[in-house]
């Protein structure tokens, strides 16, 4: 599960001038920030719950536009 960070990192299109921060409890992944875009955060959602172990996202990313 601390592949959650990441497996984030994999995809350009979710770094700078995003900001996504991953927290991780109990096989539970948080997510927080700011993405540019709607589809971004979704995006990002998508790519931690495929990551082995995680058993649930919980998203609070805000979108700036």
């Amino acid at each position: 599960m601390s592949g959650s960070a990441s497996e984030l990192k994999q995809h350009p299109e979710l770094g700078p001038p995003n900001q996504i921060n991953v927290e991780t409890s109990n096989h539970v992944v948080y997510l927080s920030g700011e993405v540019s875009e709607g589809s971004l955060d979704r995006m990002a959602e998508w790519v931690v719950d495929g990551t082995p172990g995680v058993l649930s996202v919980v998203n609070t990313i805000a979108v700036t536009q």
